[in-house]
């Protein structure tokens, strides 16, 4: 199996992983993933708010194992934009039309996957409709890996 093959299975189950999660906890906690060569997985929960120093954290590990991938799995916040409209730098946590997502990226210097679904609550009850994804056409730039995927970095 090449390594695209690989990354395209590693990126569906961990799909899968997440949305069963989800369904069976009350919340999917953050999950950072980083792949190396010789096929370890090394992972990486943040347990700090500080996104920064997690960041920071998740780059050191990856040119330490020598990753060749990295995955998130978080619940997060989103905004979509027009695209023709400009980011303002507001947050999407603090935007007025942001959506709560479950999303699940994978990350490399030859693929860039994304999903996400929309996190609908209604009291108790809680679903998921698809938000977008999966082959992303832009590169999704992430904090926790920076330029390490870069393909020009």
């Amino acid at each position: 199996m090449d390594e695209t093959e690989m990354l395209k299975g590693i990126f569906m189950e961990l799909c899968s992983s997440a949305v069963k999660i989800f369904h069976s906890q009350d919340e999917v906690m953050p999950f950072v993933f980083v792949f190396t060569r010789v096929g370890n997985i090394v992972p990486v929960i943040p347990i700090k708010e500080d996104k920064d120093l997690v960041s920071k954290f998740v780059q050191y590990t990856c040119r330490k194992v020598g990753a060749f991938a990295g995955a998130i799995v978080s619940e997060a916040w989103a905004v979509r934009l027009e695209k023709e409209a400009s980011w303002d730098g507001t947050p999407p946590s603090k935007h007025l039309d942001r959506v709560e997502i479950l999303q699940v990226s994978l990350h490399s210097k030859s693929m860039n996957k994304m999903k996400a679904w929309k996190i609908l609550r209604n009291g108790k009850t809680k679903s998921l409709e698809d938000y977008f994804g999966e082959d992303s056409p832009d590169r999704i730039e992430s904090r926790f890996f920076g330029d390490y995927f870069r393909v020009d970095g």
